[in-house]
């Protein structure tokens, strides 16, 4: 099967890491800079009528400001908000005290009123760059705007080249000028970085009309088996991710495959799935992907006679499982997850019989059913006094037939399995 995936530091054969999420051929990324003022009526609900998401690079004092309320509203919608410094002044200019403090306090502004606290990113002002280790100490990825496609690894995080937009270039105030660039990193299998400042009518620095804006999106849009459109941060984080990744098989059967997946890097800023492919057996008909016992979104695909399973997980976040979903449809243990287990609790759902570890007398359960896909199909609560080995029928709920997951919680421990619903 052809994908584009690069080599990471250690990853088990026969799986593959994508290079980029879905196993797309190249990275693109539109930031946006100085809070123009049509970037948040226009620009940004041309993103998400798309679901794709953009970064917005603030400067956080003075009259290029936008307001928090603006900022709050564009990151509940999934998109990045990250540093243009404090005052938008030349880095390179300053000494490095003055530096640090554009840098921080930048950093510490957005953090404190954009909730997940996830200012990970810089933009240089004016594209001229600063300390690099001061950079360094407090963003993942600073951008310039050298013009350049990055490589799919680049080899300094502190100088990420984008692609300058609008009015004031030549050959990229246009949808067919400024596609060129994604068309290049397709080639590559590159990162585009375009850089934006202007929408529309709003008098912001090289402006960009919105029909072209929107254009762009479009062709996005209808090319994206090619172009992963994401975040500054989010794409650097996933390279890194990448680099890093350890992919190990743990156990191997008949009906499915365990493993682990992690990074070592810091989990409180490297969160972000990667995409992993595993071809299956022949003779599985069905597939089921968890994560900590939780359903993971997956895709199947063939290619010269082999079935394929593509999935997209965050490193650090528990074992996976890929299964044939070949399980008996009655009798299913549910084990804990480590809390003191006092008694069982035999669950009888649809004539299905589920015995389930609870805490102690008293304590409600609740029973959820997911497709394969992770969709919840069904639930009931139980707020039933229980006694050891107690015995409970559920209301019998419209199950359709096939693979789903059962999940059952007392609120101390998160049990699941899967079943077969005949």
């Amino acid at each position: 099967m052809s994908t584009l995936t690069v080599s990471a530091a250690s990853v088990d054969a026969p799986y593959t890491v994508g290079t980029w999420r879905g196993f797309t051929t190249a990275a693109v990324s539109y930031t946006f800079d100085d809070g123009c003022a049509n970037q948040f009526p226009v620009a940004i609900p041309m993103f998400n009528k798309k679901k794709f998401k953009l970064t917005l690079f603030i400067v956080t004092s003075g009259g290029m400001f936008p307001g928090w309320q603006k900022l709050i509203s564009a990151a509940a919608d999934g998109h990045e908000i990250a540093s243009h410094t404090v005052s938008h002044g030349s880095l390179k200019s300053m000494a490095n005290t003055a530096q640090e403090n554009e840098l921080k306090r930048s950093q510490d502004s957005i953090n404190a009123h954009i909730p997940g606290k996830q200012c990970i990113t810089l933009a240089y002002p004016y594209c001229e760059t600063g300390n690099e280790a001061l950079c360094g100490k407090y963003y993942i990825a600073s951008r310039t705007c050298s013009g350049q496609i990055n490589d799919k690894s680049p080899s300094n995080f502190n100088q990420i080249s984008s692609i300058l937009c609008g009015s004031t270039t030549s050959t990229r105030n246009s949808v067919s000028g400024i596609n060129a660039g994604a068309d290049d990193a397709a080639k590559s299998g590159g990162w585009c970085v375009y850089l934006f400042h202007g929408v529309g009518n709003d008098g912001g620095y090289s402006g960009v009309s919105e029909n072209v804006l929107q254009g762009c999106v479009d062709y996005m849009d209808a090319n994206r088996k090619k172009f992963w459109v994401e975040s500054f941060g989010n794409v650097a984080r996933y390279i890194k991710e990448r680099n890093a990744v350890i992919v190990k098989e743990e156990s191997a059967t008949e009906n499915s495959f365990t493993l682990k997946v992690t990074d070592g890097l810091d989990d409180v800023i490297y969160n972000y799935p990667l995409s992993i492919r595993r071809p299956l057996p022949a003779k599985w008909e069905k597939v089921e992907v968890t994560q900590d016992g939780k359903p993971v979104e997956f895709s199947l695909k063939d290619s010269a006679g082999v079935k394929y399973v593509t999935f997209d997980v965050i490193p650090d976040r528990g074992t996976v499982i890929i299964s044939s979903g070949a399980v008996s449809n009655r009798n299913v243990n549910l084990m804990g997850n480590g809390k003191i287990l006092i008694q069982p609790l035999k669950l009888i759902v649809n004539n299905m019989q589920i015995t389930v570890p609870v805490t102690g007398i008293g304590i409600p359960v609740a029973v959820s059913f997911f497709n394969p896909a992770g969709k919840k199909i069904a639930a009931s609560n139980l707020n039933h006094s229980y006694v050891n080995t107690a015995e409970t029928a559920l209301p019998s709920f419209s199950l359709p037939a096939g693979m789903c997951i059962v999940r059952v919680s007392d609120g101390f421990n998160i049990c699941n399995s899967t079943c077969l619903v005949r």
